[in-house]
């Protein structure tokens, strides 16, 4: 398990028509919410890239 120092808190807010997609598609792959989104914003971020290269 995770040290507790080595979590964070993120909140935001959204639509609920988003929210309520989210949770659908989360629960399709077998995960709840808070997983499901981590995994997401994981995937689409590593390697991270840095867009100021394209310059």
């Amino acid at each position: 398990m995770d040290k507790k120092s080595d979590r964070a808190v993120v909140h935001f807010e959204t639509q609920r028509k988003s929210k309520t997609r989210w949770v659908k598609q989360a629960q399709l792959q077998g995960m709840g919410l808070r997983e499901w989104i981590e995994e997401t914003l994981n995937r689409s971020s590593e390697p991270l890239r840095d867009d100021r290269s394209d310059s």
